[in-house]
């Protein structure tokens, strides 16, 4: 418990926050560090789908140059077929 208490401590600012034992300033750090991590989540999910499309592009590039530099739509064409 003493963990979450100073996690709590640092995430809320001395203007809103109540006495620091009390069970609504407990309550409120913790809402806060649930809505950093679902924030974090969240980012990671957009970053990681960033990622995938890039890796993606780049194999279909890599299968483009290696059918001899064709045109975009034959290596389209040879993806779909898969």
């Amino acid at each position: 418990m003493n963990t979450v208490s100073a996690i709590s401590d640092v995430l809320a600012c001395a203007t809103c926050r109540p006495d620091a034992g009390s069970r609504v300033s407990l309550a409120q750090g913790n809402a806060i560090l649930f809505m950093l991590i679902l924030l974090a989540f969240v980012l990671g999910t957009f970053i990681y789908t960033i990622i995938s499309f890039a890796r993606k592009q780049q194999r279909l590039l890599a299968t483009v140059k290696a059918q001899g530099g064709a045109g975009t739509q034959s290596a389209f064409d040879s993806r779909t077929e898969s």
